[in-house]
């Protein structure tokens, strides 16, 4: 699972080439789920990066916005066989750019889960794993752009932690494969970001409640615990 994540200033660390028109990426320390972000997915006009509505995947045949049942984050090994992934996985893959984020762990003697903040050794950021979707909202007659990040088992560090579940972080030799509408088999995708990020090229400590909390957006969400 990923509760939330944060994001880094530009696109100059980032192994893509960014063209004119795609968004401006903004330094953010708490991207929560049905946040607004910035995605990059294969076009038929090329890859483009842009802001997505929502985090928390709004599927085409939906009724309403409000869902039943949590989009934020998708199981790996559901992506071929859930109704509301396998209409996105062959065609709407998506990037979603991060350089660090919070997974809750049970702590004991608490009532609240511990959040824990999950960065590269390096501070070099990184890609997730996602998808996207196109949903028609025909009570304001507009369309909604929604993004899922895709989970896959955990590392040790993840385990070390007490999380069982990690986001998918995708090696940037294989963004372009990733995200590339033409390609058809689907079981190499999977293959693609089935291993987790090793465990050696990652961090986690823990940190206070602030990221549980809308009102908090500054860099006090990432600050170790004293």
């Amino acid at each position: 699972m990923c509760g939330a994540f944060t994001t880094p200033k530009g696109w100059n660390a980032l192994a893509l080439n960014p063209a004119e028109d795609w968004a401006e990426l903004e330094e953010s320390f708490a991207v929560r789920p049905f946040d607004a972000a910035v995605i990059v997915c294969d076009t038929p006009s090329g890859v483009k990066a842009g802001r997505a509505d929502q985090w928390s995947l709004i599927p085409p045949f939906a009724k309403e916005r409000q869902l039943k049942y949590s989009t934020f984050n998708a199981r790996l090994d559901k992506l071929q066989s859930s109704a509301v992934w396998k209409t996105a996985f062959p065609k709407r893959r998506c990037l979603i750019p991060a350089n660090g984020f919070f997974e809750r762990v049970p702590e004991k003697g608490a009532t609240k889960k511990r959040p824990y903040f999950v960065h590269r050794q390096d501070q070099a950021p990184f890609c997730f794993a996602g998808l996207w979707s196109k949903w028609h909202d025909e009570k304001n007659k507009r369309d909604l752009l929604s993004f899922t990040v895709i989970t896959t088992e955990p590392n040790e560090l993840m385990h070390k932690i007490g999380h069982h579940r990690m986001p998918c972080i995708v090696n940037a030799n294989d963004y372009e494969q990733w995200l590339n509408r033409e390609v058809s088999d689907l079981d190499a995708l999977c293959n693609l970001i089935t291993e987790p990020c090793p465990a050696n090229l990652l961090n986690a400590y823990a940190v206070g409640h602030e990221i549980n909390y809308r009102d908090q957006h500054g860099k006090q969400t990432i600050e170790p615990l004293n």
